[in-house]
């Protein structure tokens, strides 16, 4: 591993004290932290996003949706580009 990483972070930055986050901060500090809740905990995305805690929230959601929903409007999507690229003309 590269000398400038953080061993304990995976990344540059070392990970934020939880103390030291504002509320928003603290929880996504804890959901990164709970066993289980994503593959890389704190190594990940989710440590990544403790250095913008008033969007941490909101991409959650995002990726929430577009991990269980998105495969959905894909599968839709390319139904419908299949039955436009199959038409005659």
């Amino acid at each position: 591993m590269p000398s400038d990483i953080d061993l304990q972070s995976g990344f540059r930055l070392p990970l934020p004290k939880r103390e030291d986050l504002d509320e928003a901060g603290k929880r996504s500090f804890d959901r990164g932290n709970t066993p289980g809740a994503n593959i890389a905990g704190l190594q990940g995305p989710a440590g990544i996003q403790l250095y913008s805690t008033k969007t941490a929230e909101h991409l959650t959601a995002i990726n929430r949706y577009l991990r269980f929903w998105g495969r959905h409007i894909c599968a839709h999507s390319r139904d419908c580009h299949s039955n436009h690229s199959t038409r005659d003309g």
